[in-house]
């Protein structure tokens, strides 16, 4: 803790950033030195959830912790990424409804090359004609992930078709081969050979570019999500792409975007026709995404934001990192994560 704060203290940024409600942030902001400028990133996941809605600190009141936090004589700054978590949040958090919180998304990262849309197939052993279905995130029963896999064995949408997940995984012990043979257990052998899956940190980002070139319909099953990659981004691909209908964040990244009670639930009727509906809007949710999510616009809005509420006496230091390369450049790392 100790390195951190000195840390801060020798570089001295023109803005910190921290998150949530998190015990350690108020520990490092309690010793720093003088008045510092800080933006909170705020993150609520939604009402549907099972789990915490609020990402803290075992123990932390959000109420409470965030009386202290604007207590502490710093220039707090809270934003969070659109109007729903706004809402809601300041619903969660009386001490914000007497303060502005700005709005900020999350950008979309920029595609890279690497392998396209048969490449990929081809490797794992998907034939180059066949619908290809994809979902993808945490593998945590929030996300409903085993959900889309149970159904897609249970014959939605077809023999013919294949799934392709991309797993995140919180234990290192849960291998491909393992959660495999998970899935054998729980939903029995047939029609696994058509099921793909690889696990790996998100942050590999190549092979999700090529991921979402690859598939053709992304499902996403998620009760859980403050923003929702696993939407905005194969819409940015122009992927047509189903969502679970949930009071959480990925309903409220593109309007329009095809929702649906639950995967378990679906006809194969009902299937068929929100995969139409998707197809059909994929062409205008990719605009709007680009519009909206992509990286110079969402730079250009956090240069904005900072610089309307950077104090005049450290508005020189905020121009001068504003016109440098390697502090825009950190600036892009900060806003698509």
């Amino acid at each position: 803790m100790d390195e951190i704060v000195q840390e801060i203290d020798r570089v001295r940024p023109v803005w910190l950033r921290v998150a949530n409600f998190f015990g350690r942030t108020l520990e490092v902001l309690r010793r720093l030195n003088g008045p510092r400028l800080v933006v909170w990133k705020l993150e609520f996941w939604g009402t549907d959830t099972p789990y915490d809605q609020v990402p803290a600190s075992a123990g932390v009141d959000p109420a409470a912790y965030a009386e202290e936090l604007f207590g502490l004589g710093h220039h707090v700054v809270p934003y969070t990424f659109n109007e729903w978590g706004r809402d809601r949040l300041s619903a969660l958090v009386p001490g914000l409804k007497r303060r502005p919180v700005g709005l900020l998304p999350i950008a979309q990262k920029e595609a890279l090359g690497g392998d396209g849309r048969d490449a990929l197939r081809r490797r794992l052993g998907i034939p180059v004609e066949a619908v290809l279905y994809g979902c993808g995130g945490l593998l945590h029963p929030a996300k409903g992930i085993e959900e889309v896999v149970g159904r897609f064995l249970n014959g939605l949408p077809g023999e013919e078709a294949h799934l392709l997940c991309a797993l995140v995984v919180e234990d290192e012990e849960d291998t491909e081969d393992v959660i495999r043979r998970r899935w054998e257990g729980r939903f029995g052998r047939a029609g696994m050979d058509r099921v793909h899956l690889r696990t790996g940190l998100y942050g590999d980002w190549e092979w999700m570019c090529a991921f979402y070139r690859a598939i053709d319909v992304m499902l996403v099953n998620s009760l859980s999500d403050s923003w929702g990659r696993m939407v905005s981004e194969p819409l940015g691909f122009h992927v047509p792409t189903l969502v679970r209908r949930a009071d959480c964040g990925t309903n409220h990244i593109a309007p329009g975007v095809v929702l649906v009670d639950d995967f378990a639930g679906l006809s194969a009727s009902e299937f068929a026709a929100a995969v139409r509906g998707a197809r059909t809007r994929a062409p205008r949710l990719a605009a709007y995404v680009a519009e909206h999510y992509g990286l110079p616009v969402v730079r250009q809005r956090w240069v904005e934001f900072l610089r309307a509420r950077t104090p005049p006496e450290r508005r020189a230091a905020f121009e001068q990192g504003a016109s440098d390369p390697g502090a825009l450049a950190a600036l892009d790392d900060l806003v698509v994560h």
